[in-house]
């Protein structure tokens, strides 16, 4: 059982392993593909975005050698409507079921051990707070917990489930009891649904401190026993929203990080702002063999 309250952050290389793009990568894609005969390009034509404001984003974004198109909307709002689209837009197609399924990881190995909890009649105690628009981990356990149980303890038990997207997500899914907004189902691209998404999602500014998904997530983090991060950005404004109440001063267990491909400066660096009790795991591991190394956060 997770006999602890326990709390994963997650961040863009969470869902890396799924054929989601990290960070720096979707920048490139939309960069490189708006106004032009591309897939990406022809889906924001139907979005009414014009060949030119296509064109005038991505020569911006491109030159601008933002790390994330968060980073970039967050300095020049007058391409905020035109770059959430193009994130919802580029999102949104990679939704594909067989994804999920063609190549276990950490996806998985989450739902093998919520499964085994639940047949053992243990109540959850796990709570994912996640950066990422997508919903590809929604997806995954929803669709294990609807294969491996009868369709009514499937709904009981995927109701159980917390996952919080601080900065919303592409709509719910549906069957979301806990949110009022139109769902989307997975892997629906239609047009509409793309300017549903689209406005579903959050840039960083445009939270601020008190936004009711950041207080969900420092409730959930100030009562946890146990919490790590995965594929986590450690962007400063991220970090300074989720430590504010102080809870990490008085914790009394330390904190776990995925580091894959950081530098040990780079992760004294990140490390900073939590008083020496966030500790980061070997650059080589990803997110399932983080978790397979600290196995008793699952127990």
């Amino acid at each position: 059982m997770v006999s602890k309250r326990t709390v994963l952050v997650v961040g863009a290389g969470g869902s890396m392993p799924y054929d989601y793009p990290s960070g720096q990568k979707l920048v490139y894609d939309i960069a490189s593909q708006l106004g032009r005969p591309t897939a990406l390009g022809n889906l924001m034509r139907d979005l009414e975005f014009t060949n030119d404001a296509q064109l005038a984003f991505a020569r911006t974004l491109r030159r601008s050698h933002a790390g994330s198109i968060d980073a970039f909307l967050e300095l020049n709002d007058e391409f905020l409507a035109i770059g959430k689209a193009a994130i919802a837009a580029s999102l949104a197609p990679l939704e594909e079921e067989e994804a999920l399924l063609r190549k276990p990881d950490w996806y998985h190995y989450l739902a093998q051990k919520i499964i085994s909890n639940l047949k053992n009649g243990t109540a959850e105690q796990l709570t994912v707070v996640t950066f990422n628009y997508d919903r590809s981990l929604d997806y995954s356990l929803k669709l294990a917990l609807e294969n491996h149980f009868p369709a009514s303890t499937a709904a009981k038990f995927s109701a159980l489930l917390k996952i919080i997207h601080v900065h919303g997500s592409l709509c719910p899914l549906p069957g979301d009891a806990n949110s009022s907004e139109p769902y989307r189902s997975y892997g629906d691209s239609s047009v509409e649904r793309i300017q549903q998404s689209a406005k579903s999602i959050k840039i960083i500014h445009e939270h601020n401190d008190d936004s009711p998904e950041l207080g969900l997530a420092r409730a959930e983090l100030m009562a946890a026993e146990r919490v790590c991060f995965l594929g986590f950005g450690f962007h400063p404004t991220n970090v300074r929203r989720l430590l504010i109440g102080g809870w990490v001063s008085r914790l009394n267990f330390p904190l776990y990080g995925s580091a894959f491909d950081m530098t040990n400066a780079e992760r004294s660096i990140l490390a900073e702002p939590f008083n020496g009790k966030l500790h980061f795991t070997d650059r080589t591991w990803g997110c399932l063999t983080f978790l397979r190394e600290h196995a008793y956060y699952l127990r």
